[in-house]
């Protein structure tokens, strides 16, 4: 295979072509698509990876998006738990220097919960978390 490079003054960018007029004798990224069964099966391969590969990284997002919702609810949730005072506090059965667990063990349950509903969030619609 012969290539023939074109270099002009001015032109900005090297072009390349081939001397050969068969498809085949160029690089592979510029052999066309083949239409027989063949090539069906593996264009429906492909599909099925990519649909997979979409549907990690979703979940991936998901999960990320979660984990940032979790952390703010938390940060929250235990930074209005310690603001109450520890009579407010002894009177909903938290002990002080256990805001933290208890916080965490609430987290959870709302995860478990969640799972627990076909994996939908916990959250309504309607909650801007």
């Amino acid at each position: 295979m012969t290539a023939t490079t074109s270099q002009q003054i001015g032109a900005g960018r090297l072009l390349t072509a081939f001397a050969t007029s068969a498809t085949a004798a160029g690089p592979p990224g510029d052999t066309p698509p083949r239409s027989d069964a063949a090539s069906a099966g593996t264009r429906q391969d492909i599909h099925q990876g990519l649909e997979g590969a979409l549907a990690r990284g979703e979940r991936a997002v998901f999960d990320w998006v979660r984990g940032l919702r979790d952390r703010l609810a938390r940060r929250q949730t235990v930074r209005e738990l310690r603001i109450m005072g520890r009579s407010r506090l002894a009177d909903i059965g938290i002990e002080p220097d256990g805001i933290e667990r208890v916080v965490d063990a609430m987290l959870a349950a709302r995860r478990d919960r969640a799972a627990g509903q076909g994996g939908r969030d916990a959250r309504g619609p309607s909650d801007p978390l």
